[in-house]
């Protein structure tokens, strides 16, 4: 997992990648969803009920452009040491509608910059804490791509071309405390070569959505205000160099969901105006470009 000439994916590509090929088939949005359950408040413990809390907090369920950041460490584990790396800043787009089966389906479109960690300045080349090597940060991100989640979690194909693909995800369950939700979505995928016993790729991810009980247990609100915090888990990404180093990234990180460009903080909207300039003047043309 460690050495750099094994065919690793970055970050979250290997999940989106298999969304993409997962739904380039028959799953159509729907045009205005299906009918919702009777009730004036939602039920946490129902999972057609979760999901919609869920979707309203990670974005909103009628198909509203949201528009969540995050900032946060990265960090290397050998010997179980943490070693931070860099910062990351991430800005992802997403768009949903419930189709008539309980899931939902839409669009995703991230992007992500790595800083140094006094000033957040992007970082154009970082020097390996373990072996000296001094590479090349280049920029990440993935998308817009199509997604599907349902009251298990996010869907996967058992297959991604030639790799095998075994994964496992989750919705929740939700916290209630006195004002505010948490509802956690957990998602863990192994991707394996042809004939491989051990996988060339595995990605653990935990992100933790928080909002006002109010707004979320309202059956007639679409979207409510979220604060979001992401954990997640993964192998050395080939740029880093590792060579012989094994051990493994774990990102730490947290933010919101705003609902315009501008509301996003400084610089992580300069980012966007100097390397993803169409995001910014147009996030949902960016968003279904090529849709």
């Amino acid at each position: 997992m460690g050495d750099k000439d094994q065919p690793m994916l970055s970050r979250r590509q290997s999940l989106q990648l298999t969304m993409a090929t997962m739904l380039a088939g028959n799953h159509a949005l729907a045009a205005s969803g299906a009918t919702p359950a009777s009730g004036a408040q939602i039920d946490l413990a129902d999972p057609r009920d979760l999901l919609d809390a869920l979707i309203k907090l990670r974005a909103a369920t009628d198909g509203t452009l949201a528009i969540e950041w995050l900032k946060g460490v990265q960090y290397g584990i050998v010997d179980t040491v943490l070693t931070p790396f860099f910062t990351v800043n991430s800005v992802t787009l997403s768009t949903y509608r419930r189709g008539e089966d309980d899931s939902y389906t839409g669009r995703r479109l991230e992007v992500v910059f790595h800083g140094d960690l006094a000033t957040n300045e992007r970082l154009r080349e970082w020097r390996n804490p373990y072996n000296g090597r001094l590479v090349l940060v280049p920029l990440a991100g993935s998308g817009p791509l199509p997604v599907m989640v349902t009251p298990a979690g996010l869907v996967l194909p058992p297959r991604l071309g030639d790799l095998r693909l075994e994964s496992e995800s989750s919705i929740g369950p939700a916290i209630r405390g006195s004002e505010h939700i948490w509802i956690r979505f957990d998602t863990r995928t192994r991707s394996y070569a042809p004939g491989a016993s051990q996988p060339v790729f595995v990605y653990n991810e935990t992100t933790t959505y928080q909002g006002l009980g109010q707004a979320v247990l309202d059956r007639s609100n679409s979207n409510a205000a979220c604060q979001v915090a992401y954990t997640s888990l993964l192998g050395w990404k080939p740029w880093m160099e590792m060579g012989e180093v094994r051990g493994a990234l774990t990102n730490n990180a947290s933010g919101e969901k705003v609902t315009a460009i501008d509301a996003l903080p400084a610089d992580i909207a300069a980012f966007l105006r100097a390397e993803h300039p169409a995001i910014y003047r147009d996030p949902l043309a960016a968003l279904h470009a090529g849709a």
